[in-house]
């Protein structure tokens, strides 16, 4: 064949290869398609070849082309290019718009670029005003995929804006922009907007191209379009969403800076790799004091990071914070800085922040979060008694606090319902309805339980015995127990609530299931994981009715040892729904009945498998709990200290067993995807202050191993002071860091270990109504004994990767939850002392700073400081001839002191007993001025 033939030949055959990419029509696969121009999560455009990334892609039609290119050499090379087929065109919701019908609206359109959408989105989202002007949006796909490779989380709010049905939003599709000869990328993507403000100026008679690039105004102007800024485009339609525009910021060397400017990513990166530097996430303790791992950092030396922020640390020497000390002078850093260990080089990735608080007489706003610091809002009006949202924009270097934007208004200060919202939206607690989408997959309410049992060949456990102890007014019961004895063993039945019949994965209910990541318990509400008809109705182990669950049989002898262990999916009938009290009761009595039997079995060889566990070193420890009773407006009449009895064990040990037994499992069957929970044991030094103080009791605690501190604490007993070993337990809790999920491969040997258990391998299978960690748990021990295969999104290649991420997730979201529960505890108990102070309380003392008492009432769980004119000695506060130290009991008066425009209510305690210094009183609990403060050293 003559060469000129068969060189035609190979490119004939390249172009009639065919592709593996797809058409965008083909990726669609629900019912409503996603909006136009935006390209939703979960699609995903296939590779075209090994090691290519994937696209982001809209829902227009779009087609990929092959080409033939001869190189140099000769060679001929395939190529796969997309072309967008046809002229652009505009979509509402998905379905296309004609241009005549465009032309007839005769309205104006603002046509935003992608800074636009990235950064003064709650401007064009311009929630709780009212601006038509705005509802008239064009998005196009070239700002759309810049803004979802840019900020996942402001993508998905342009998703939800823009299908928004009370907007009239158009997307437009149109080519992607080719860079002409020495232009930039960005210079591209900006002429392709004001390319497309022109056409939709052509089309609908008008728009306004909004730009914060002053050269793509000037550019877009030359084209004879009107262009704006944020705040012109404010200006012209609504004056008060100004106050909504996010101000830039700049960190360049300048003469009057009061911070070090950041360095340049690439010499971050470096000194992280050479260990000059350390890479971690700064969590601050107050405004202006925090630490990154082991890294204390103080005043000027956080460098404008914020709690939360992906940072870049350089450990300091003591010599160098103190020639640091005079320049920092204005910042009212005082002689306490050289007790900082670092500062922060560079911040990597800033934690989107919006806070909640009020606005002070001198117009600074102040976060209720006191790890914050005070920050800088331009606002037209600014009314100090209410409650309103803020973002946090940036942190100039020549700035002593952030700035801001107004976001939101919540309402009134000091009123319960405005509060409660704050609680919820500062922690980023879902409180909304479920979607539209999570509701569509339920059951039918009256889901026959029965026929569901047998078309899955359940194992039928309804004639069991079977009960479940929980709290009065549980209606969200995930679990229950049964017990039979013969022959030496106990055969244990742990019964759980088997979700995920109800949530399949990837589905809506799932994605928004992950989105929540567990239930929210507050004094006066609790907010579901999963709508209700699932928690209180089909999931909820009520009694006598049918149930699904996932049950773990588990044998065990008289001596506590584990002789086998089983998995199934069953359908259960429970005999009782106990409290605590009642099923206390039980084990109290002689009832022979079956459920009181049952429970007196569980009861023990609960008291075995305790005692097993604490010698092997499992760790007894305590935190202040209260109950509130509340009247008919949720206001609290009665608080006290939370009642624990003996069924309370019974239940935490056999959730225990069960999270155990699974744990290995799931370990063994799969080593890269088990969903585990691990509890590092703290370093030594963590204790330091806790055994000073411990000794100066008397107590001599060894915390070098866990079991060591469990044989400390058991032995720190004072038959005169019986409350003393609970407060003990306090204290050495708060030494240690908490449990954490993480994915089986991440961790190997002794980092997998549950420090406060004493168990090597340990998760989360007993709740999976209110915890999401427990759906996943559920789903990968059905995959393990082959009742169900793996989900295909826990068999990707990246699985494991895809799991460890959704594990930081958990823990993220499981400590928001935790924070709104105590923060709703504090309002709470607010609430009730305002109505109610209290002239004699007993208290102890948790803590000696310089000047200042931290002190608990054990009867409320309330912590509160006092203010003593008192010098630090003899590891106590002293004055006069008194000296207080940790754990000393004092007797404190309570009240509430009343806000003004600079302060909120507070809870106060006053010294009665022993005799405050004259010069002492009553002191708010301590809060940062909001700029840099001396560091108080606790003693």
């Amino acid at each position: 064949m003559p060469l000129h033939a068969a060189a035609r030949a190979r490119v004939l055959a390249a172009v009639r290869k065919p592709h593996n990419w797809t058409r965008s029509s083909d990726r669609i696969r629900d019912a409503a398609p996603p909006a136009p121009g935006i390209r939703s999560p979960s699609a995903v455009v296939p590779s075209a070849g090994a090691g290519r990334s994937r696209r982001p892609c809209g829902a227009h039609s779009m087609d990929a082309r092959a080409f033939a290119r001869r190189t140099r050499r000769g060679v001929v090379r395939r190529e796969v290019r997309e072309a967008h087929g046809g002229e652009a065109t505009f979509r509402r919701r998905g379905a296309p718009v004609a241009k005549e019908a465009l032309r007839d609206e005769q309205a104006t359109y603002v046509v935003p670029d992608a800074n636009v959408v990235l950064h003064q989105l709650d401007v064009l989202e311009h929630r709780d005003v009212n601006c038509a002007q705005l509802d008239r949006l064009v998005i196009c796909r070239t700002v759309a995929e810049e803004v979802r490779a840019r900020d996942r989380r402001c993508y998905r709010r342009l998703l939800a804006l823009v299908r928004d049905p009370a907007r009239r939003i158009l997307t437009l599709h149109h080519a992607s922009p080719t860079p002409l000869p020495r232009e930039s990328t960005n210079d591209a993507n900006d002429r392709a907007i004001r390319d497309a403000a022109a056409l939709v100026k052509e089309v609908c008679g008008d728009c306004i191209l909004a730009t914060d690039d002053a050269d793509n105004r000037r550019k877009a102007k030359q084209a004879h379009l009107r262009a704006l800024s944020t705040l012109e485009l404010c200006a012209l339609v609504e004056p008060s969403l100004s106050d909504r525009v996010c101000r830039h910021d700049d960190d360049g060397a300048s003469s009057d800076q009061v911070y070090a400017p950041h360095l340049p990513p690439q010499e971050l990166r470096k000194g992280v790799a050479a260990g000059t530097f350390t890479r971690g996430v700064f969590r601050a303790t107050s405004a202006f004091r925090g630490s990154v791992g082991d890294v204390s950092i103080e005043g000027s030396n956080c460098n404008r990071a914020l709690d939360g922020d992906e940072v870049v640390v350089e450990r300091v020497k003591e010599a160098e914070a103190l020639n640091e000390e005079e320049d920092d002078v204005r910042l009212n850093v005082g002689e306490d800085l050289r007790t900082s260990m670092g500062r922060v080089v560079g911040i990597l990735k800033r934690r989107p922040v919006e806070v909640c608080g009020s606005f002070e007489r001198s117009g600074r706003f102040r976060p209720l979060d006191r790890r914050l610091p005070r920050v800088v809002v331009e606002k037209r009006v600014k009314d100090t008694d209410t409650r309103v949202v803020v973002k946090i924009d940036g942190w100039d270097a020549s700035s002593k606090l952030p700035r801001g934007h107004f976001v939101a208004e919540l309402g009134k200060r000091g009123d319960q319902a405005t509060e409660t919202t704050c609680i919820l939206r500062e922690q980023g607690v879902a409180s909304g309805p479920f979607s539209a989408g999570a509701m569509g997959c339920l059951p039918s309410p009256d889901f026959d339980v029965e026929a569901d049992a047998l078309r899955s060949s359940r194992e039928d456990l309804r004639a069991s015995v079977i009960c479940s102890i929980d709290p009065p007014g549980c209606r969200d019961i995930d679990d229950a127990l049964s017990c039979t004895f013969s022959d030496g063993v106990y055969h244990v039945g742990i019964h759980i609530a088997d979700v995920t019949r109800f949530v399949e994965s990837d589905s809506a209910l799932d994605a928004e299931a992950k989105s929540r990541g567990t239930s929210t318990y507050l004094v006066d509400r609790r907010l579901d994981m999963l709508p209700v008809l699932l928690t209180a109705d089909l999931c909820s182990l009520r009694a006598n009715v049918d149930r699904l669950a996932f049950s773990a049989f588990v044998d065990v002898d008289e001596e506590g040892t584990i002789l086998e262990t089983r998995y199934a999916r069953t359908v259960i009938r429970s005999r009782a729904a106990l409290t605590y009290e009642q099923a206390q009761r039980m084990i109290d009595s002689q009832d022979d009945s079956g459920v009181g039997a049952s429970v007196r079995r569980l009861c023990a060889l609960a008291r075995v498998l305790r005692r097993k566990r604490v010698d092997a070193g499992a760790l007894a420890l305590a935190s202040p709990e209260v109950k509130f009773k509340l009247d008919r407006e949720d206001q609290p009449t009665d608080v006290s200290s939370y009642q624990l009895y003996e069924a309370n064990k019974v239940v935490e040990e056999f959730m225990l067993l069960a999270n155990v037994c699974v744990a290995s499992t799931l370990a063994e069957r799969f080593p890269a995807l088990a969903l585990l929970r691990r509890h590092p044991a703290p370093p030594l030094e963590r204790f330091s202050d806790f055994l000073e103080h411990a000794s100066r009791k008397g107590f001599s605690i060894d915390a070098s191993t866990s079991k060591s501190l469990a044989d400390s604490l058991d032995a720190a007993t004072d038959p005169s002071d019986p409350e003393l070993n609970t407060l003990l337990r306090i204290a050495a809790t708060r030494c240690m860091a908490p449990a954490a999920y993480f994915c089986c491969r991440d961790e190997q040997g002794e980092q997998r270990r549950h420090y406060g258990l004493a168990a090597p391998l340990y998760t989360h299978f007993t709740s999976p109504i209110r915890r999401y960690a427990d759906v996943v748990v559920h789903r990968l021990l059905a995959a393990a004994i082959n009742d169900k295969p793996l989900p295909p999104a826990y068999a990707a290649r990246d699985a494991s990767t895809q799991l460890g991420r959704l594990a930081t997730d958990l823990n993220r979201l499981a400590t928001n939850a935790q924070r709104a529960s105590r923060r709703s505890v504090a309002l709470h108990t607010l609430l009730f002392f305002a109505k109610k102070p209290m002239d004699r309380c007993d208290g102890r003392v948790l803590a000696v700073r310089d000047g200042r008492l931290d002190v608990l009432l054990p009867q409320f769980g309330v912590e509160a400081s006092i203010k003593v004119d008192g010098v630090v000695k003899e590891g106590g506060l002293a004055w006069d001839d008194v000296v207080v130290r940790v754990f000393d009991r004092v007797v404190v008066r309570v009240a509430v002191a009343k806000r003004d425009e600079d302060a909120d209510d507070a809870v106060v305690l006053g010294l009665v007993e022993p005799a405050p210094p004259r010069s002492s009183g009553e002191s708010v609990p301590p809060r940062s001025s909001g700029e840099p403060v001396a560091k108080k050293r606790r003693t």
